[in-house]
């Protein structure tokens, strides 16, 4: 749905009456009296983040005792007891300001160190494992972007992008003050780094790895390399041997026992690419090889690494433990935490699993709640009680299908995925209950609400328009078939506007369901991302060509009477209301506001940059719901007295 009106609006577009209309729109205005259809005013809009994602990285520690798995899913930091490989067990979370990216863990097992996927290195005291407490963080946008992590003693090591390596004191964790760094002579691209003595050991992307001598914290040195593992982008080191991740060229096994000219034992070319490598014991590898699965190597030859069997599923990140490896998949399959028993390679053993949330792909504002379709982890029901902070109250799984769309029907929830339209009764949002299915043999693209009436992008099977008067029973009225598929859709009204792969825009007149008739459509030249009616106004977001703003007054004749300009962002998803339009546009494009009082010059307000990749935005009475992905739902909340826009003045 990208359709967010004012109360009463549908009345537009009625055919015969648009003179009528108009007329009435122009005394309203003059008179004040269209100030009811505005937003509500926010001066001070409250942020809320529900900031659960996939699982990216994950971290094993064995000591004292105990043998933990510190995760990063979405912008959370997991703590999990994994003392009993078939019974893993959550301890405690924490949520840092951006995604988490990379872990390294102290050797008291107290203090753990993250980088984000921006530009900050976080510390968590882990040492009440219940309750994980962020201590301090510091700002590396000034010398680059952090990747991997190393902590020893009072000593953090920094894989900087553009740099190399940082030396961080992090003798107080809440003060963390830089003691040095280096630049690398080659393209900088550092991915991960690990500490043996006196020397860090960097995954120095096509320099191989490098050796830097880290003795003087303030000034370390670059005094060696090993050129051979290009493409190096993880890094293990058990006792004098480094065994490198090398992403397409498989991995390699270095000897260290000359710290600063480290030589290759043996190197293995997977069929896949591998992302990660973890020692199970002293003589075997397991090696996250992407789609390829978790392969355990014998490597007791270290110069012939022989594979010994594995497990298929495709996987990203991995730990070990003993002879149990705790693999992440990749970002298309379900996000899972899997204990895996691999004493017999040949036969592995999944123990346990404890899930984690897929990206966001869309939300809808309903009331004090969000609706987040969350592909395989299903559909989300979020509480905005406390908009500081909203806590899922519930949520729906499609079966196995992919969750991508949802809508708000007749207070039933719609949950779309790929060949089916799922309506919800979720008045306990604990335990939602399906009521009817629609099912169709195609790719559901987009969902848009009508009063009771649900319209439906599907495609070369079209646009399709359903009845949900009675949601136990929803009747299909009628199906208008584009030449070139229906993609996205908006309505108001008697009319919808859908676009097709051709980059068109078709007007269709619904007043009849059962006929829809097209009576205009419009030619772009760049691929239309989305589309938001408000008013007289179509907004069009392009891939190429910003937004472009149509007054559809004459639904026959449409005229273009702006384009906002958003390159090099592109605007993902748009919500117009009253006389303003609000965008996201990716990950560094954020949140922009802009006035349309005068659509033939829209003024830009403001931008609001959010941490995560701003993928789909929605918005009802005083809230913002914004997907982000990986990094969950963002939200802006105000409650002040209804007498201007909301975030009239960007956001303040």
């Amino acid at each position: 749905m990208r359709r967010i009106s004012g109360a009463g609006i549908d009345r537009l577009f009625d055919p015969g009456s648009l003179l009528y209309l108009g007329f009435l729109a122009i005394v309203m205005l003059l008179s004040g009296s269209l100030r009811a259809a505005e937003p509500l005013s926010c001066s001070n809009p409250v942020e809320g983040h529900w900031p659960y994602g996939p699982g990216y990285t994950v971290e094993g520690w064995l000591g004292g005792g105990e043998s933990l798995l510190l995760v990063g899913n979405g912008s959370v930091l997991s703590v999990i007891n994994a003392a009993d490989p078939s019974n893993l067990t959550m301890l405690g979370e924490v949520s840092v300001s951006d995604g988490v990216r990379s872990i390294a863990i102290s050797a008291d097992g107290n203090l753990v160190a993250v980088s984000d996927w921006r530009s900050k290195v976080h510390l968590v005291d882990i040492s009440n494992r219940a309750a994980p407490q962020a201590r301090g963080s510091v700002q590396t946008s000034s010398y680059g972007q952090p990747y991997g992590l190393a902590i020893a003693g009072n000593r953090l090591y920094v894989a900087i992008r553009d740099v190399g390596l940082g030396v961080f004191n992090i003798a107080d964790p809440d003060s963390v003050v830089l003691l040095g760094a280096t630049a690398s002579s080659g393209t900088n691209f550092v991915f991960d780094l690990k500490v043996r003595g006196n020397y860090a050991y960097l995954a120095d992307d096509v320099e191989g790895v490098s050796v830097v001598d880290i003795s003087n914290p303030a000034t370390p040195t670059y005094v060696g390399a090993f050129a051979g593992s290009t493409l190096a982008s993880r890094i293990v080191i058990e006792g004098a041997r480094a065994y490198v991740a090398r992403r397409g060229e498989g991995f390699d096994i270095l000897d260290l026992t000359v710290p600063t000219s480290p030589t290759r034992l043996g190197t293995f070319d997977t069929p896949a690419i591998v992302y990660g490598v973890q020692t199970l014991g002293a003589n075997r590898l397991l090696v996250a090889d992407g789609y390829g699965g978790s392969t355990v190597y014998d490597i007791s030859n270290p110069g012939a690494p022989a594979a010994l069997g594995g497990e298929s599923e495709p996987v990203y990140g991995v730990a070990a433990i003993g002879d149990h490896g705790f693999t992440l998949p990749d970002s298309s399959r379900p996000s899972h935490l899997r204990a895996i028993n691999f004493s017999n390679p040949l036969a592995p053993v999944v123990r346990d699993s404890i899930n984690f949330y897929n990206n966001t792909a869309e939300v809808r504002v309903v009331g004090s709640r969000v609706l987040v379709a969350q592909g395989d982890s299903g559909m989300s029901i979020l509480d905005l009680s406390n908009p500081q902070e909203p806590v899922r109250v519930g949520g729906y799984l499609a079966g196995t299908d992919s969750v991508t769309d949802v809508e708000w029907v007749n207070g039933h929830a719609v949950v779309g995925s790929s060949g089916k339209l799922d309506i919800v009764d979720v008045a306990n949002p604990a335990s939602p209950q399906l009521v009817s299915t629609i099912t169709v043999s195609d790719l559901l693209l987009d969902l848009d609400r009508n009063g009771n009436r649900l319209f439906a992008t599907w495609g070369f099977h079209g646009l399709k328009i359903y009845d949900l008067s009675n949601p136990a029973v929803p009747t299909l009225l009628g199906t208008f078939l584009p030449a070139d598929g229906a993609i996205r859709v908006a309505t108001q009204g008697n009319y919808a506007f859908v676009s097709d792969q051709t980059y068109h825009v078709r007007v269709i007149d619904v007043s009849n369901p059962a006929s829809p008739q097209q009576v205009s459509q419009l030619a772009l030249s760049s691929f239309i991302e989305d589309v938001s009616i408000e008013g007289f106004h179509l907004y069009i977001a392009t891939q190429l060509q910003g937004v472009r703003v149509f007054d559809v007054s004459v639904p026959s004749a449409p005229i273009e009477v702006s384009n906002i300009p958003f390159s090099p962002a592109i605007a993902n998803s748009l919500a117009a209301r009253g006389n303003r339009l609000y965008a996201v546009a990716g990950e560094y494009g954020g949140l922009r506001s802009f006035d349309t009082g005068l659509p033939s010059s829209p003024m830009f307000i403001d931008e609001w940059q959010t941490p995560g990749e701003a993928v789909w935005i929605d918005m009802a009475d005083d809230t913002i719901a914004i997907a982000e992905g990986s990094l969950g739902v963002r939200t802006l909340s105000c409650a002040a007295p209804a007498n201007d826009a909301l975030f009239k003045n960007g956001f303040e």
